[in-house]
């Protein structure tokens, strides 16, 4: 009887001890967590994710209302779809890009996507000519699964005309994405 109360009374100690460690050493590491995000979010507004923006992105995001983002930095646009139109499509599977050097109409297809469920257009959002595509998604066109709203981007542009009054910030978007919704 004695070996068995020491043996449980020893077993219990140490697995009660390092619990104790492992769970001082998750919520540290949860402290730290939430103390840089907070950090980040107070001095650095920009870069928190705000439905859908994307840390590496300084500019503000405005969006369509055919779930495309559109990221305007001076005279240049990058231009990709929103986490909420690959959520609509399902897995891409697919993607034609724009030819370097075309020049594209606001409104007008800029791109072709092919997933499981669907098919679409990415619509352009500015007046402008493509500069630069994303080769990646040529051979990875999973990586707009991953991260469509930053290294899933489709293209990049030279603007001729802004249509930012037509656009939508990250709070009209998320509105217009309930109201379509319901």
């Amino acid at each position: 009887n004695f070996f068995f109360f020491f043996f449980f009374f020893f077993f219990f100690f140490f697995s009660q001890a390092r619990h104790e460690k492992q769970t001082a050493k998750q919520h540290t590491a949860l402290s730290l967590k939430k103390m840089f995000v907070s950090l980040v979010r107070s001095k650095l507004p920009v870069l928190s994710r705000s439905f859908g923006t994307s840390a590496s992105r300084f500019a503000p995001v405005k969006y369509t209302k055919s779930h495309e983002w559109v990221n305007i930095s001076g005279s240049t646009a990058t231009v990709g779809i929103t986490s909420h139109a690959q959520s609509l499509l399902g897995d891409i599977t697919f993607v034609e890009l724009p030819k370097v050097g075309k020049s594209v109409d606001f409104g007008a297809p800029t791109a072709y996507i092919e997933s499981v469920k669907a098919t679409a257009d990415v619509y352009m959002p500015l007046d402008g000519t493509v500069t630069e595509v994303n080769e990646q998604l040529t051979d990875n066109p999973q990586l707009l699964n991953s991260d469509p709203e930053s290294a899933g981007w489709i293209a990049k542009y030279t603007v001729r005309a802004d249509h930012s009054d037509k656009l939508l910030d990250a709070d009209a978007y998320k509105k217009f994405i309930e109201e379509e919704s319901h």
